[in-house]
């Protein structure tokens, strides 16, 4: 719920402010969270990456995807050093 309360207040403005490298995951199958979502804040964030997971829902980390997350979150994070 927290999720679904703050989308509503991140503007335009707010997005196309951040400065600096972003990665940007959502699973397919998120059933709290529009997918749009995910797809809107990468068009909006002028440094961002989207991985769009084929794991079962919100929580990304868990479930049968979870070691391409981890993978994912690790190759951003050393590729922004």
């Amino acid at each position: 719920m927290i999720d679904l309360k703050q989308t509503g207040e991140i503007s335009n403005s707010f997005l196309q402010n951040i400065r600096c490298p972003v990665l940007i995951m959502h699973s397919e199958y998120d059933a709290s969270v529009s997918v749009e979502h995910a797809f809107y804040a990468n068009d909006q964030i002028q440094d961002s990456r989207l991985y769009i997971t084929p794991s079962w829902g919100h929580l990304i980390w868990l479930g049968k995807d979870k070691r391409n997350v981890n993978q994912r979150v690790l190759e951003f994070l050393n590729n922004e050093k």
